[in-house]
């Protein structure tokens, strides 16, 4: 018969070995963070182009680092640095483990702030609003004429 200190010191070594044995297999948690700020005339310059655009396509591509190609037609550009037109399809490769992915929903209508290197657009979870908030954003800062016609 177990004494009531050894009781709670087998209660103990117990908790213990659960507790390491949970750290050890455990998934690795990771949230996105993003910190929200407002949209200013800033944001519209510091980027290659500012768009709302429709998510048309998501497909498996094979790539050491990029998992998935997302394509979005453009629906309407306020800004941009690189020409990009209304009607255009853009293609940004995303990785599937990334803890800050974007969006799949094929349909979906997206405020995209764009940047462009050699190897094509890219653009962040973080960067992203809602078409709304774009919209709103480029008549307050003055972007909504620049750029939002086309075919």
């Amino acid at each position: 018969m177990l004494s009531g200190l050894s009781i709670w010191r087998h209660a103990l070594l117990t908790l213990a070995a659960a507790l390491a044995v949970s750290a050890v297999t455990a998934p690795n948690a990771e949230a996105c963070s993003c910190v929200s700020e407002p949209i200013t005339a800033e944001t519209f310059r510091e980027h290659d182009a500012a768009v709302i655009a429709r998510l048309i396509e998501v497909e498996a591509i094979e790539d050491p680092i990029y998992e998935v190609a997302i394509t979005y037609r453009i629906r309407r550009v306020f800004t941009g640095r690189k020409r990009v037109d209304r009607g255009d399809e853009i293609v940004l490769e995303d990785d599937t483990n990334s803890s800050c992915q974007l969006p799949r929903r094929v349909g979906a209508r997206d405020g995209l702030f764009l940047d462009h290197d050699r190897d094509g657009w890219f653009t962040s979870l973080c960067t992203m609003t809602t078409p709304r908030t774009m919209r709103i954003a480029a008549q307050r800062t003055g972007f909504a004429r620049l750029r939002a016609c086309g075919p």
